[in-house]
């Protein structure tokens, strides 16, 4: 009876655990992107220098992604942290691990990878009172406009409404 007992939690155990893996949808999302990037440059280099070994053209393929990165700041901003990982990236891309698996290793060596997250994109009209207090003061900081003042989450909100030509 008791190993019973003992067999039911644990499977009660192990099926809540997919629950807990999905905490959030946003989760290392920049750096998802640019280790798929990362992916797809070094197949394509791949097959064209067939002599040359994985790692110096996985390494090759991570500095020519990183230069095309001039434009976009959040991007920019995991290439400076990926330059002095460049050989452990480019050896866990020539393994053809999954891309969050990389992620989750190298944030284990800098907390920053999954960090980085992409600005919070909103529409004209957007209902702002659905959203976090946190996230509308991110929104605010993105464009540029700091709410002196601003207590409660009706006060953001508010400030959010006239600034909202401002991201448009």
């Amino acid at each position: 009876m008791k190993f019973l007992y003992i067999a039911v939690v644990a499977l009660l155990g192990l099926s809540a655990m997919p629950a807990v893996a999905a905490k959030d949808d946003k989760e290392c999302e920049v750096c998802i992107k640019v280790v798929d990037t990362l992916k797809s440059q070094y197949t394509d280099l791949l097959a064209e220098k067939k002599g040359k070994a994985k790692l110096e053209v996985a390494e090759l393929a991570l500095e020519k992604m990183c230069s095309k990165f001039k434009n976009n700041p959040k991007e920019k901003k995991l290439c400076y942290f990926l330059e002095p990982m460049k050989k452990d990236a480019a050896r866990q891309v020539t393994f053809g691990k999954d891309t969050l698996k990389i992620c989750k290793d190298l944030t284990k060596k800098n907390p920053e990878f999954c960090s980085i997250r992409f600005p919070i994109k909103t529409e004209a009209g957007a209902d702002y009172s659905k959203l976090r207090v946190k996230e509308l003061k991110k929104i605010l900081s993105e464009r540029g406009v700091s709410c002196n003042g601003c207590v409660e989450k009706s006060d953001f909100v508010k400030k959010l409404q006239e600034t909202e030509h401002m991201e448009l």
